[in-house]
């Protein structure tokens, strides 16, 4: 009996190295701040917006799995440190549906990002999805996902535990 123990990152590089489908390496942004109530700036991406924020997410990979009629597999990580001036972000990996090409699903993607942001937020803010197509050669993007981005050492924040497991839009 093998009683290794498999973490999601395993599983993901795993996956990446022997699918057939394309995946891509994402990072979601909010770029932008607000003033408060105090007239302090503050990032609109924060503690606060963050549940909003998940679930434009979640909007947005749920309408193009409709769009495209394919549960494509989804991993979202939390991304960013307060303490070293890291805005908050979030990467991903996506695998690409094999019934559409790459160029129209990244179009559509974008598009939904800011629509379903602005929608959950109920303000208009300047988004943006990063893509880039998952390259063996180039290294390993799930490592830096997975990296601890915290100064304290007592965050957790770093390999598994960075997974957002908790969104509804998670699917490995």
């Amino acid at each position: 009996m093998n009683n290794d123990i498999y973490t999601i990152r395993d599983w993901l590089e795993q996956s990446l190295i022997n699918s057939d489908t394309n995946w891509y390496f994402s990072t979601f942004k909010v770029i932008g701040t607000y003033r408060d109530a105090l007239g302090t700036r503050r990032q609109i991406f924060n503690d606060l917006s963050e549940p909003k924020i998940l679930r434009a997410l979640d909007w947005t990979i749920t309408n193009n799995r409709r769009t495209y009629k394919y549960q494509f597999r989804f991993v979202p990580f939390s991304g960013g440190s307060k303490e070293l001036g890291i805005n908050k972000h979030i990467h991903a990996f996506i695998e690409i549906p094999s019934n559409c090409d790459d160029d129209s699903f990244t179009k559509v993607l974008k598009k939904t990002w800011s629509s379903y942001l602005n929608k959950s937020l109920k303000c208009w803010c300047h988004s943006d999805v990063w893509l880039e197509k998952y390259d063996r050669i180039k290294g390993n993007p799930v490592r830096y996902c997975s990296r601890q981005e915290d100064v304290s050492f007592f965050r957790e924040l770093q390999g598994d535990n960075k997974v957002l497991v908790g969104t509804s839009s998670f699917l490995l």
